[in-house]
């Protein structure tokens, strides 16, 4: 599978006792930066591959053994940009943070 330089590449390989998952479940457990919902959109989007094969469906069940590949698209692509807003920190410490912000 061919990506652009922003996007990331993940690839994985199923275990013998995987054998037989949904590729949304495997994706979840392989690739922790991304949640299950996420896998399955990237799935149906075309951005996962099982043995160079593009999957389309999260309910995939996946052999031992396969090859997956999931591209990441850059966090630019999805339209997610980050915005300086006014907030005024409460409390913190090193496990917790408490933010105060406008609604909206």
């Amino acid at each position: 599978m061919s990506i652009p330089e922003s996007d990331i590449l993940k690839r994985f390989v199923v275990a013998g006792t995987d054998d037989g998952q949904r590729i949304d479940h495997l994706i979840d457990e392989h690739v922790p930066e991304i949640s299950r919902s996420a896998a399955a959109r990237l799935i149906r989007a075309g951005h996962v591959t099982v043995a160079g094969l593009p999957v389309l469906k999260p309910s995939h069940k996946c052999d031992g053994g396969a090859l997956i590949e999931v591209r990441l698209p850059a966090a630019e692509s999805s339209g997610v940009a980050p915005q300086d807003l006014p907030v005024r920190i409460v409390y913190q410490d090193d496990d917790i943070a408490v933010i105060d912000k406008d609604a909206g």
